[in-house]
């Protein structure tokens, strides 16, 4: 399995900006998220995401934003024929505690 390219592009201010590339079959790796976060599709693709032993399918789309809890535990890859990316935006430090139940 070979690792997604992640690029933390800012760590301040309540956010942490990071820019993830996968090229096909490129993994992030099991993680669990511990603060609420935005993703912002900026290449179009198919996204694989494991948890445990289910796999769901996901077709992102460029420019249209998603936001997630914090808890969510999975593998996000590239299940597509093409590269894709997105930018996360993490929630960090108050505004994790502010961001639990809202949609942005």
């Amino acid at each position: 399995m070979e690792p997604a390219r992640s690029e933390v592009q800012i760590h301040e201010g309540g956010v942490r900006v990071t820019r993830w590339t996968f090229d096909v079959g490129q993994h992030t790796g099991i993680h669990r998220h511990e603060v609420p976060y935005v993703v912002v599709p900026v290449v179009s693709g198919r996204m694989g995401v494991r948890v445990g032993d289910d796999v769901t399918y996901h077709d992102i789309v460029a420019g249209e934003s998603y936001f997630r809890a914090a808890g969510a535990e999975h593998d996000v890859y590239n299940a597509g024929a093409a590269p894709f990316a997105f930018v996360e935006v993490e929630l960090v430090g108050e505004n994790a505690q502010s961001g639990k139940n809202k949609d942005i």
